[in-house]
């Protein structure tokens, strides 16, 4: 076993690792939806690393839900479950009500016409995507019925008949996938429910992944961890540079074999990556970073849309600049005392 001077927990009990990887991936969302180029070959080769990790980022967000959770539903406690299923639809709810007055009060102010409507508002609470508001908020709703059907087959299931029946519920997902039967059930769907619906069958998956990496200690189990990380590395190569998995031609974004192997293999990567030898300071801003995440998560479509329409977004710099737009303004949002407050940014 790894003493704590490598461990990723160090000895604090806290995952840098997850943290750092958390961080990493918060920026990754704000490239998706804001950075755009022509071609890739236009891009500087430092910065091609963030084109590679774009569509990661949401299977690695629901990897390490599910990793965090697993404790919690292990426990068949009703009152965790609540306590999780509240915790999530605060910023659910929450942030619906927030875009739509934000953009309702200007489109009275300055008739931007953002929103068209309380049928706006109407779509983003049912479905958590709609156009006009919040759409990666899809995400949210995802996570919150995956939490309740892993909770439900954990409640009335023995623990370790459990397992048998979510990697079952896996592959029959994965039948779903590359079936087509998923996408031509949820393909000609209203924009608004297409994707939250169409991508459950491709997150089960990942929240499986996180499950099991969390019951079998993956993180803790790793001794020699630069040699694991010198690993992973290699196989994130192996699989940018070959065709290894068949590719899904139609899915919602996060299908198939390569984005499950490509996900599931850099969180192994930050598990690995020993961060005890860094600072303490260092560690304190990551921690400190990594506690914002859920709220740059819900801010930066907001910030970036406001940027966009003066013309300012599309480049990595433009990104970087929304990305420490929203932690500034997810920060400030702590420092209100009210406890709702925090919620929605924490």
């Amino acid at each position: 076993m790894c003493t704590s001077e490598c461990s990723n927990k160090i000895d604090d009990g806290y995952h840098y690792g997850a943290a750092a990887l958390k961080i990493i991936m918060s920026f990754e969302v704000v490239l998706c939806h804001y950075w755009l180029f022509e071609d890739i070959s236009d891009i500087p080769v430092c910065l091609k690393v963030f084109v590679k990790l774009q569509l990661l980022a949401v299977p690695v967000f629901m990897i390490l839900s599910f990793y965090f959770l697993t404790n919690g539903i292990l426990k068949k406690n009703i009152g965790i479950f609540k306590a999780r299923v509240v915790r999530l639809l605060i910023p659910y709810i929450g942030w619906a009500l927030i875009y739509y007055l934000v953009y309702f009060i200007l489109d009275l102010v300055f008739d931007m016409k953002l929103v068209y409507g309380i049928r706006d508002l109407v779509w983003q609470l049912m479905f958590g995507c709609n156009a006009n508001l919040i759409p990666p908020l899809w995400f949210q709703t995802d996570l919150i019925i995956l939490t309740c059907i892993v909770f439900a087959v954990f409640y009335f299931i023995p623990s370790n008949r459990a397992f048998t029946v979510l990697i079952g519920i896996t592959f029959f997902a994965l039948w779903m996938q590359y079936s087509g039967i998923n996408y031509n059930i949820f393909g000609e769907w209203a924009y608004e429910c297409r994707y939250s619906c169409g991508r459950i069958a491709e997150m089960i998956p990942y929240a499986c992944i996180g499950m099991v990496f969390s019951y079998y200690r993956i993180g803790e189990r790793i001794s020699a961890r630069w040699i694991c990380v010198i690993g992973c590395v290699c196989i994130l190569i192996f699989l940018l540079k070959f065709s290894v998995f068949y590719m899904l031609e139609q899915h919602f974004g996060y299908g198939g074999l390569y984005y499950i192997c490509m996900a599931a293999t850099i969180v192994i990567l930050f598990m690995a990556v020993p961060f005890g030898w860094l600072p303490i300071k260092v560690l304190g801003l990551i921690k400190w970073f990594a506690r914002y995440t859920p709220g740059v998560f819900c801010i930066h479509y907001g910030i970036g849309n406001l940027l966009k329409l003066r013309g300012k977004t599309g480049t990595f710099t433009q990104c970087l600049v929304i990305w420490i737009i929203s932690y500034t303004v997810a920060f400030l949002i702590s420092k209100i005392p009210l406890k709702i407050c925090k919620r929605l940014v924490e």
